[in-house]
Parts: C-alpha cells; sequence; structure tokens
C-alpha cells in the first residue's frame, strides 16, 4: 500500500491510532481470498444448478415415456372380453403372461425415474414440487396397473375353469350324442336272429352310460358353482346365468333321452331275443315235422314179421312223441 502510495507521489496514509499498515494488507488479501472462495462456491452453485436442470430434464423427459407407456398398458389390460370358448381365453392367458413380463421388466426402469426424483429431492432442486407431482403421477398409474393386471388375471382364471367346464359339458354331449345315433340303429329287424350279440353290445353301451352319469354329474355340480352370485371378480362373470343354465338344460335334456332310447332299445332287443328262440324253436319243429314225414310216407311196410314189427315201434314213438 504504501509502495502505491509513493509511486503515485501520494501523501503516505497514516492508519489510526493501534493500528499498523500491515494489518490493512492482512484484512486486504482476505478480502481477495474471500472473494475469490465466493466466485469459486458461485461457480460451483451454478455448475451444480445446471447438473440439476438436466437432471429435471432427464426426469421430465423420461417420466414422459413412462406415463405413456402405463396409459397404454392399461387400455391394453383395461378389457374382460376373453372369448367364448377355451382357445380363445388360453390365447388371452398367453397375451396375459407376456404383459407380466413386460411389467416386470418396466419396474426397474420405473425405480430408475423415482432414483432420479429422490436425487433432485436431496439436492433440494427448486422446482422440486413439479417433480414431486409428476413422480405421484407415475406412482398412481403404476399402481393402478398392477391392480388392473392382478384383477385381469383373476378374471382369466375364472374364465378358463368354467370354459373347461364348458368344454367337458360339450364332450359329453358329444358322446351322447354319438351314442343315441347307435342306439337308434335299424339293426334289430335285420339281425334278429343275432339278438344276443345286439344285447351283448348294448350292455357295453349301458357301461358307456354308467360313465357318462357320474361324468355328467360332476360337469353339472362344477355349472352350479358358477350360477352363485358371489362367485365373480369385483362384478365380473365370464357367462351369464342364463346361458349355464341353457347349457345344464340342453345337456340334461340330451341325457334324459338317451337314457329313454337305451331302455327302449333293451326292451326291443329283449323281445327279439324271445322272437329269436321263437324262430329257432319253430325252425326245430319244422324239422323234426319233415323227418317224421318222410317216416309216415315211407312206403316200406317190412319184409317180414321182424321188420315189421320194428317199423311199428317207430311208428308209437312218433306218435308218443307228438303227444309230448
Amino acid at each position: 500500500l504504501q509502495s502505491k502510495e509513493r509511486a503515485n507521489q501520494q501523501i503516505p496514509y497514516q492508519p489510526r491510532e493501534g493500528k499498523m499498515i500491515s494489518d490493512i494488507n492482512r484484512a486486504w488479501e482476505n478480502l481477495e481470498r474471500a472473494e475469490h472462495e465466493r466466485e469459486l462456491a458461485l461457480r460451483e452453485e451454478i455448475l451444480r444448478q445446471e447438473r440439476l436442470e438436466q437432471l429435471a430434464t432427464k426426469f421430465n423427459r423420461k417420466a414422459g415415456l413412462r406415463e405413456k407407456w402405463l396409459t397404454d398398458s392399461e387400455k391394453l389390460v383395461a378389457s374382460d372380453q376373453f372369448g367364448t370358448d377355451l382357445t380363445s381365453v388360453e390365447a388371452a392367458f398367453k397375451k396375459q403372461e407376456a404383459i407380466q413380463t413386460d411389467i416386470a421388466a418396466f419396474e426397474e426402469r420405473l425405480q430408475n425415474i423415482m432414483a432420479i426424483a429422490n436425487e433432485l429431492k436431496t439436492e433440494d432442486y427448486h422446482d422440486y414440487a413439479t417433480i414431486e407431482a409428476r413422480k405421484k403421477n407415475v406412482e398412481m398409474h403404476w399402481e393402478y396397473l398392477v391392480s388392473l393386471v392382478t384383477k385381469r388375471r383373476q378374471c382369466l382364471e375364472l374364465a378358463y375353469n368354467l370354459q373347461r367346464v364348458f368344454q367337458e359339458m360339450q364332450y359329453i354331449f358329444e358322446w351322447i350324442t354319438d351314442l343315441k345315433w347307435r342306439l337308434k340303429s335299424d339293426d334289430i329287424e335285420k339281425y334278429i336272429m343275432s339278438a344276443d350279440d345286439l344285447l351283448q353290445r348294448h350292455s357295453l353301451v349301458e357301461a358307456d352310460i354308467y360313465i357318462i352319469d357320474e361324468r355328467l354329474k360332476r360337469a353339472i355340480s362344477d355349472a352350479d358353482e358358477y350360477l352363485n352370485p358371489d362367485v365373480n371378480i369385483d362384478g365380473y362373470r365370464p357367462a351369464t346365468p342364463e346361458e349355464i343354465e341353457i347349457r345344464i338344460h340342453n345337456l340334461q335334456k340330451a341325457y334324459e333321452e338317451l337314457i329313454e332310447l337305451a331302455r327302449k332299445r333293451r326292451e326291443l332287443l329283449e323281445q327279439a331275443k324271445v322272437l329269436s328262440k321263437f324262430y329257432s324253436d319253430i325252425g326245430d319243429a319244422e324239422l323234426w315235422i319233415d323227418e317224421k314225414q318222410q317216416t309216415m310216407t315211407s312206403p316200406d311196410m317190412g319184409h317180414d314179421v321182424n321188420s315189421t314189427d320194428s317199423l311199428l315201434g317207430k311208428h308209437k314213438l312218433v306218435e308218443t312223441d307228438m303227444t309230448t
């Protein structure tokens, strides 16, 4: 300071009593150091704020992508129309598995933007309120999507189980239809002489009917469960009670018709068996009569006493057979 004063030909500065020029020099140095540190701190803060702005921009960009994905996914899983047959429901199940796989992968990406939001909060970002609002919006959509997917899977399982019951009922119905066609066959009149064979075949059909009876009872019992109004997922029911009741009614009606056809056919077969025996007996009688007629109309009267006695004995046997 004194050197500058001399160089400028100024009057030397006299510090106040108790102070020295060195004190002023030291204070000046402290001021310059404080100014430099302040400048560095301001530059660091500017860099920090720029980094936070970049981080906030990154968050908003990623949040926008996540929000769009979540919204699109919500629309995708909002439908509970899975089809009206087992094949369609199974296809919906595969689609559900793919959706759940995507969601599992998405969760990691979601955690990444949550980490960015948390960092902005920790760094006291000046507009964190906006960031927090968007973060909560993403979280809300995520939780809603998870609930939709969970509900959709439960609905799918309900629909799948009912379609399995419907498939069993359809299989039984087709089985009954096949047996009814076989029972309506006119082979009784064509093969009346083989009534025993036909009865054996009919016994096999009756064995099938017994098996059908057991399976039909289980299928109807399973279908009846879905008539219970409590069997639903938040109001979703895989089929209307009317549809289920119609299927049950049609199956029961077809089974009752099958039972009646089987009963009538057995009666006819039993009658055919009696008729077959009658024809067999008639045939035997005709053979016997023909044989006896040949004996009775024979011109042979014997050629001596012994042969004539023998023929007479045979004649008496014929008379005895005729009376019995």
